[in-house]
């Protein structure tokens, strides 16, 4: 499962001024030959539904558009505008949602054009696809091999799949420096889009290119940067120890290592600048990061702390606290909001809304997942995002996904019940 966060930018919604942006779009403001501009950020959920077809549901008209049929859907993703179909015949298709947000740091442009099919690409779809993406390249990690294929995302805008190059990491990795510290980290500079992701993470800053690299044993230990032809950087890595997960926010990257989190960041005709954290003295690896949820634009995430409660990491001032909670958590996104709360999905199928500074639980729903958790097949597949001031999450048993409003008592403002066996759910726009 995977949300938006990342990819977080060219794609996704509102999002804060930046610092140091590159962007080959001043001209043409992402604008695409078909597109309407609007003024408001398009916002779709896209489901998979059990028989394996893909709908976009408009939430503000709630319009249905299919967007076709594949089979054996094991897994999707987005950049906040393109949909990733992992299939179990080993393709990755990718579907263009038509709807999405081009970010100049002091002004948005928002964008509707019609939904398509791009194409399939073999030996990509072993498992949900790692995806990142910026104005100029779409980056896939393939999350059985590693391996990282550079795209062009115009060409993409124009219904084509162009390879711009691969990135083969079969070599060790590491960093010169042990702690994985790099003093001249700075936050600010221009995300790029971002995936969610496990075992692996990669991620566009700017021109540069981010992935988890293994080592020779095939363990990843190490994130290391690229230009946007896949040629290696030298001297801009760092160490990050049997890394999982990783994600782009509004102030950087960040990664998910077995003794802390790393951060990235970019400044224009500077290298790519890493900075370390630490876990708090004690922690097992049972309770480290693996995932990162954020909403879509913003700088600080969240992510589930094993049993014990969830990490809140704020990209920009690099600060990483373990919140407390007293009923674990299966899923926890960082709304980032004036309110400072967590919206999270625990084992008995309710969504809580907490306080990001101690945990304490501010409002809840009643267990309206309550059939899919108890249903072993399915417990696993509700994925639980934010977009703008509402979070949404899916129910496959119950046939519904359910739209709720964070911000007032955790209401549920919304029940989207014209999306049957609701498999799979992320948002574009």
């Amino acid at each position: 499962m995977a949300v938006c966060v990342l990819l977080l930018g060219a794609a996704c919604a509102a999002q804060e001024p930046q610092e140091g942006l590159e962007s080959s779009q001043e001209d043409t403001h992402g604008y695409v030959a078909g597109a309407q501009e609007k003024p408001e950020a398009q916002l779709h959920l896209v489901v998979v539904d059990g028989a394996n077809s893909l709908s976009l549901f408009d939430l503000a008209t709630e319009e249905i558009k299919p967007l076709g049929d594949l089979s054996g859907i094991t897994a999707i993703t987005t950049d906040g505008r393109y949909i990733f179909a992992a299939d179990s015949r080993n393709e990755l298709t990718v579907l263009d949602s038509g709807a999405w947000t081009v970010d100049h740091g002091d002004h948005l442009h928002h964008y509707l054009a019609q939904p398509r099919t791009v194409g399939s690409v073999a030996g990509l779809g072993a498992g949900a696809a790692r995806v990142a993406s910026s104005s100029v390249l779409t980056v896939v990690q393939s999350e059985a091999s590693g391996e990282v294929t550079l795209f062009d995302s115009a060409a993409l805008g124009s219904g084509e799949i162009e390879r711009v190059a691969e990135i083969k990491q079969d070599g060790a990795s590491g960093s010169d420096n042990s702690s994985g510290m790099n003093e001249s980290f700075e936050p600010g500079g221009e995300p790029g889009i971002g995936s969610e992701s496990r075992g692996g993470a990669v991620s566009v800053l700017s021109s540069r290119i981010l992935a988890g690299v293994p080592s020779a044993t095939g363990e990843i230990n190490g994130v290391q940067a690229y230009d946007d032809a896949g040629n290696e950087l030298p001297g801009q890595q760092a160490e990050c120890l049997a890394l999982e997960g990783g994600i782009t926010t509004r102030a950087g990257a960040v990664f998910g290592c077995e003794n802390g989190v790393l951060f990235a960041t970019v400044r224009t005709g500077e290298p790519v600048a890493f900075g370390f954290l630490p876990y708090p003295e004690g922690t097992s690896k049972m309770h480290r990061v693996r995932e990162f949820h954020g909403r879509p634009g913003r700088p600080t995430v969240a992510a589930v702390a094993g049993d014990s409660g969830a990490w809140v990491i704020n990209v920009r001032t690099r600060e990483l606290s373990l919140i407390p909670t007293e009923q674990p958590l299966l899923q926890v996104v960082a709304a980032d909001n004036s309110g400072g709360q967590l919206v999270a999905l625990t084992s008995d199928g309710t969504v809580q809304v907490l306080d990001a500074l101690t945990g304490a639980v501010l409002a809840s729903t009643e267990p309206i997942l309550a059939e899919t958790m108890g249903e072993r097949e399915l417990a696993h597949l509700p994925n639980l995002i934010i977009l703008e001031k509402r979070a949404y999450v899916n129910a496959p048993a119950e046939g519904v996904i359910y739209e709720i409003d964070y911000e007032d008592s955790a209401r549920i403002s919304r029940t989207i019940d014209n999306m049957s066996d609701p498999r799979f759910l992320v948002g574009v726009g």
